[in-house]
């Protein structure tokens, strides 16, 4: 099968390439880099060259990048052009369309390239749409189908988000502080009713469960009333969305559906619909993520996830992966330069001018503690899956935590994080460790979460973490004696929320997951735990 790429850059030259969609080409990554240096030396300002993996209308595979004068722009990118190139030729059908354009800031393009292959014309574009997860694994068939989703419904989520403002009535703030909007309750039953995830998957954990109509006007979300406006455009998500979830399905044969099936029953789903929620309604979206993970639930490990920013700009962000099947796809907006690339494949990146990724709000003297002795800079941001992707991209050297998010907040974050070389580890057992260890044990199971669905938190440990509002179970029962009892040592599991993540975390991305690398860091947390040690609240 042929896979016809016309490339034309804004020096108005134009390149076509033909090549074999079912093998790699190295031939056709060298020539994108010929396309890009072309137009480097060309314009003294920064351009973008945006390359579209297209099946039917639904875009398969995104990626950008950025050229500008030699001196500074990106150029034998073969790592980013190959993750696009083997995400479009693995997810195009037959009648796969790829659309190249490049824009530039000061002078944009007189003509939009559109690459249509010289093969038969569709007959029947949805009939042709369901073979978009042939020789896919069945965890990276969920990752698709979980992402096509989360595009489909992100202009509900921005017209929900351009909606809200704080005497809106519709956002409220829950037992723990934490805020609950009319797109988070209706994020998750779309992705757990529409999609059908609830039967697919054995189990699932969301962090929003609430009662939703969306059969009778009014419609519902909780207690708040969808308002007639938004009514139009929560019927045209339900109808996409259906789709998807029709066109995967039927994309099965009956064998298939029957060992899919099968394999599908043992992972639970855990859900956070939106991830930085306060930040949401706090006119904050572009730090806000849609978290799908899936963990096996006999080991209790993630295995794939979907991290996705609905509300970044220029377009959604987002990295997907599944570590088992070797599959990691995304569309990031990367800080590292080609060299820095290099060296993230190679575990070279320097120690010096590191940064933290935290919370936007206060952080604990255990985290001052630790940018002093580390010598790193704090880069606050809202969202536990947004500073995850901020990792990927090169944003922050580490995100370590001691204290507030929850198994729905890291589950897919963790599958993410691991399919594309990094950890996410419970710092309470990273800190137990010595340098040996590091460097002796490669099982880093111990180190993980359990992620079950659950009645009884299954990572706690008596007196170890410090009960509050976020993790204390009396808080959700909201009675006058919570308070009392919070800001004392936990000591039985009743006392604390079942999916609460009592022992802090630690995430790091490819560059810093190796030996020397977390051996120093380890080091750093030590001598800060002497002076401040972790909250663990």
């Amino acid at each position: 099968m042929r896979m016809i790429i016309k490339a034309t850059t804004s020096i108005r030259n134009t390149t076509t390439i033909t090549t074999s969609r079912r093998r790699y080409c190295r031939s056709t990554i060298n020539i994108l880099n010929t396309i890009v240096t072309a137009a480097a030396a060309a314009t003294t300002s920064s351009t973008s060259l945006l390359l579209v993996a297209h099946n039917s209308n639904n875009a398969l595979a995104v990626n950008s990048f950025t050229i500008g004068p030699p001196e500074t722009t990106v150029v034998n990118n073969h790592r980013s052009y190959s993750q696009f190139y083997s995400t479009s030729s693995r997810n195009c059908d037959r009648q796969a369309q790829i659309t190249s354009m490049a824009s530039s800031s000061s002078d944009s393009l007189s003509e939009q390239s559109i690459f249509v292959p010289d093969e038969k014309k569709k007959e029947d574009n949805d009939e042709l749409k369901c073979k978009d997860y042939d020789g896919c694994g069945p965890l990276e068939a969920l990752c698709m189908v979980t992402l096509k989703a989360c595009v489909e419904v992100t202009p509900a989520i921005e017209a929900l988000y351009h909606s809200i403002n704080s005497e809106d009535g519709n956002t409220k703030t829950k037992a723990d502080d934490s805020v609950f909007t009319i797109a988070d309750g209706l994020v998750q039953y779309i992705l757990t009713e529409v999609l059908s995830l609830n039967s697919v998957v054995g189990e699932i954990v969301g962090e929003e469960d609430c009662i939703v109509n969306l059969t009778k006007k009014p419609y519902t979300v909780d207690d708040f009333v969808i308002p007639i406006e938004f009514e139009t455009i929560v019927e045209d998500t339900i109808s996409k969305i259906s789709k998807i979830q029709r066109e995967w399905f039927s994309s099965l044969s009956f064998t298939e559906q029957k060992q899919q099936k099968n394999f599908y029953q043992s992972l639970t789903a855990f859900i956070d619909p939106i991830d930085g929620t306060r930040e949401f309604s706090t006119q904050k979206g572009e730090q806000c993520t849609v978290c799908v993970g899936f963990a096996d639930t006999r080991t209790g490990q993630p295995v794939a996830g979907v991290v996705y920013r609905p509300l970044s700009k220029p377009q959604s962000t987002w990295a997907v992966g599944a570590k088992v099947e070797k599959y990691t796809s995304s569309s990031l907006s990367s800080l590292l330069s080609p060299q820095q690339h290099q060296k993230v494949d190679d575990n070279d990146i320097d120690n010096d001018n590191g940064s933290l990724l935290t919370t936007n709000g206060r952080i604990s003297p255990f985290l001052e503690s630790i940018m002093k002795e580390l010598k790193y800079e704090r880069v606050p941001s809202g969202g536990a899956g947004n500073k995850m992707l901020m990792l990927l991209e090169g944003k922050g050297t580490a995100y370590i935590q001691d204290r507030g998010v929850s198994r729905w907040d890291t589950c897919a974050a963790q599958a993410v994080l691991e399919a594309n070389g990094g950890i996410l580890y419970k710092l309470d057992r990273f800190m137990s460790n010595d340098k040996n260890d590091i460097i002796e044990d490669d099982d880093d199971t111990l180190l993980s979460y359990t992620y079950r669905k659950t009645n009884e938190n299954l990572d706690f440990f008596p007196c170890s973490a410090l009960l509050t509002k976020y993790n204390a179970a009396a808080a959700d029962n909201d009675d006058g004696n919570s308070k009392s009892e919070q800001h004392r040592l936990a000591v039985t599991v009743s006392e604390v929320k079942p999916y609460a993540n009592l022992c802090g975390l630690m995430a790091l991305g490819k560059s810093k997951n190796n030996p020397k690398s977390k051996a120093e860091i380890l080091d750093g947390l030590k001598r800060a735990a002497k002076s401040s040690p972790p909250a663990f609240d």
